[in-house]
């Protein structure tokens, strides 16, 4: 959580500071911006700045963590309540940095705002390595409809191989590690081609929609949904998602341990 808001916030930041900086450099299209509004916009810039550079030096004290972790120390992060949101936050920050949006954050004097846009790119893709081994972890990638394409890691393995961001054997397992998402991915695609949409409502998770693969309930509702799904979710919010009752993760696997539930 920490690592999508500060990344994400420092992002965004720069995104804004490039589109000002950008309006700045086209000098007609400033001169014909009224006087005030010249003013709020260098005041909002301004602000965005400050909170730019504090952003990112966190944001880049996590993402190292995050690296240094990976390495060390990986099957916490691969828990199935958890390996789907940390492929989910890389697949995403990936195609930020890397992606067609890329040049948007571009600004001036990155060095003021603690972006390395080199060194992010290169951390990011030492945590895909040190994940690569895992099989968990190449599904939860090529399941992630948001950020994850073959065609965009096929294009982030030839901008990394292209500017010497990755060296060696490292660049290469990052290219080996994108063929065997890419398996995955093909693989679930053709599972979706073989089952289509006409899989019965009470096979899938009410919450997230997917096959139910390792279910439980819901001692509070009754409810029948997905472990993975419901523990994620009681991570941040401790309450039935369908009624709101207090619950926690150990109450549920407490529940779904007895005999009559099982």
């Amino acid at each position: 959580n920490d690592a999508n808001f500060l990344l994400e916030e420092s992002l965004t930041c720069l995104k804004e500071i490039n589109e000002y900086e950008s309006l700045q450099a086209d000098a007609a299209a400033w001169a014909a911006l009224p006087q005030a509004e010249q003013q709020d916009k260098t005041k909002a810039v301004e602000e965005t700045k400050r909170r730019c550079g504090a952003f990112m030096r966190l944001g880049n004290e996590t993402v190292n963590m995050m690296e240094y972790l990976s390495k060390e120390l990986p099957a916490p992060f691969l828990q199935p309540e958890l390996v789907d949101k940390v492929a989910s936050m890389l697949d995403y920050f990936l195609e930020m940095l890397v992606g067609k949006s890329v040049k948007e954050l571009k600004v001036s004097n990155a060095k003021e705002y603690n972006f390395n846009h080199r060194s992010l790119i290169e951390k990011i893709a030492n945590t895909y390595v040190n994940f690569s081994s895992f099989e968990e972890f190449h599904k939860a990638v090529a399941n992630d409809g948001r950020s994850y394409s073959p065609e965009g890691f096929d294009s982030a393995v030839n901008f990394i191989r292209s500017k010497n961001i990755l060296l060696g054997m490292q660049v290469e397992q990052f290219a080996e590690l994108g063929q065997k998402i890419r398996a995955e991915f093909e693989a679930a695609q053709a599972d979706d081609e073989m089952f289509g949409d006409d899989a019965p409502d009470h096979f899938l998770d009410p919450i997230v929609s997917v096959l139910l693969a390792d279910p439980v309930k819901l001692p509070t509702s009754g409810t029948i949904v997905e472990r993975a799904v419901i523990i994620r979710h009681l991570l941040n919010d401790e309450t039935d998602p369908f009624n709101r009752a207090k619950l926690t993760g150990a109450v549920v696997e407490e529940y779904n341990e007895r005999p009559e539930v099982k």
